[in-house]
């Protein structure tokens, strides 16, 4: 753990001045789209880029949407490594978007970062200290940047929460969304990576990762937990996500 508490002191000081989630606004938003980084999102960016409706981004699929003219409302951040997410990407951007961020980020993400920033814990014994110091409003995280984004449109009272993207697996052999035409992304994963299999939406298996599978046991956990909310999924070639049905666009 102790690499990861070295950034909280570095983000001290953004901590402090930084407000919270509940400073967004609930209730406006119905729908709320989740951009996660799977291979998957890749065949939703036509219908993302003419639409253009209320979108929560994992901060590895922003390069992906930007390239396409979609620009994220929210971009969720919460690794000590993130900041190789954004590195090529110009400030100006971003300069509408919000970030929502746990303290272990990557400092230069926050120093980078063009638009408002928004601090949040997610319920471990990392923050108790800082919870109860400056507290600010918690978000669900099990391991995966998918989690609060997630959570975070539940809490801003989503009603359909539809996740593109979310694959948890492997999908065409690829580990994450490529920018159009470009070569493999610098986290993008060998092959080799995937050690383990998981069952897709049409019932065929597919390579996957240990940490990916327990995500996905993660995610179905709080989408039980949440039956007032409607959970779509945007495709059938990613992981089978119990409790989702399909989005159709």
């Amino acid at each position: 753990q102790k690499h990861q508490c070295d950034p909280i002191k570095e983000n001290m000081e953004f901590v402090q001045q930084d407000a919270d989630i509940s400073t967004l606004m609930k209730g406006q938003h119905p729908e709320v789209f989740i951009a996660a980084a799977g291979p998957t999102l890749e065949k939703h960016l036509d219908y993302l880029a003419l639409h253009q409706p209320f979108i929560i981004a994992v901060d590895a699929s922003v390069r992906v949407l930007l390239a396409r003219g979609i620009t994220p409302n929210i971009v969720v951040s919460i690794d000590y490594t993130a900041f190789q997410f954004f590195k090529e990407i110009p400030p100006q951007q971003l300069v509408n978007t919000t970030l929502v961020y746990f303290p272990n980020i990557e400092s230069k993400v926050l120093t980078y970062w063009p638009g408002p920033r928004l601090c949040s814990y997610s319920p471990t014994p990392m923050y108790k200290e800082l919870l109860n110091k400056y507290p600010k409003v918690q978000l669900y995280c099990a391991g995966s940047v998918v989690h609060p984004a997630i959570d975070l449109a539940v809490y801003l009272q989503a009603k359909t929460i539809i996740m593109l993207g979310t694959d948890f697996a492997f999908t065409y052999n690829q580990s994450h969304a490529k920018v159009h035409n470009k070569a493999s992304a610098s986290h993008e994963l060998p092959l080799g990576h995937a050690q383990e299999t998981v069952i897709n939406g049409d019932g065929e298996r597919i390579p996957t990762m240990a940490s990916l599978k327990s995500f996905l046991r993660e995610l179905e956990r709080y989408i039980q937990k949440h039956p007032k909310v409607e959970f779509k999924n945007g495709s059938l070639e990613g992981a089978k996500i119990e409790g989702t049905t399909l989005w159709k666009n």
